[in-house]
């Protein structure tokens, strides 16, 4: 893992911390999840996250209570989109939205967008590593699976599977645990 510097003069940060880090600065967004603390310890580090209580994430929330039903997917969507143009804004590509990766407020309705590590610094150039997971995937990635072409919105809006599981891909790498990276 190669570190990501901070700010000149601050040392090296896990990407993960430096991506978060880089979201939670102001202005902040309601929609993306604090980070409080973190701790370096040897061969990994702990992050002290918020916790919204009531909460659970989407997927579990869906599985529980039935597909979201037009209004709430419409408020969930338009939270997504902030705290995505939000994180755009802050440099910063998610690159692993899905509904365990959005927290719920039980009682509000509100999200929070959690888990860059798959993460990585925005750029306008092409990615060239797949990052998340392959359920997940980007149809223009699947040729050969066409019935994926709204598979992440479906998931997002009503909360279960579009494809009967599993799909698997054999020919990409299954997630990019841990990278870190130097800024350019």
């Amino acid at each position: 893992m190669s570190p990501l510097p901070l700010q000149e003069g601050q040392g090296l940060l896990p990407l993960e911390v430096a991506l978060m880090t880089r979201v939670n600065s102001a202005p902040a967004c309601p929609n993306v999840l604090k980070l409080l603390e973190w701790f370096e310890h040897p061969g990994r580090y702990v992050m002290i996250l918020e916790r919204p209580d009531p909460c659970q994430d989407l997927h579990s929330f869906c599985e529980e209570n039935g597909c979201l039903d037009e209004s709430q997917a419409k408020k969930v969507l338009m939270q997504l989109i902030n705290a995505l143009k939000h994180c755009e804004s802050c440099g910063v590509f998610h690159r692993d939205v899905k509904p365990q990766n959005l927290l719920i407020c039980t009682d509000t309705n509100e999200i929070k967008l959690l888990d860059f590590g798959c993460g990585h610094l925005l750029k306008y150039s092409a990615y060239k590593e797949f990052a998340g997971w392959h359920s997940f995937i980007r149809p223009s990635r699947v040729v050969s699976f066409p019935q994926l072409s709204c598979r992440t919105s479906y998931c997002l809006v009503a909360g279960c599977d579009a494809v009967p599981a599993p799909v698997r891909f054999s020919t990409f790498q299954k997630r990019t645990e841990g990278s870190q990276t130097a800024l350019p």
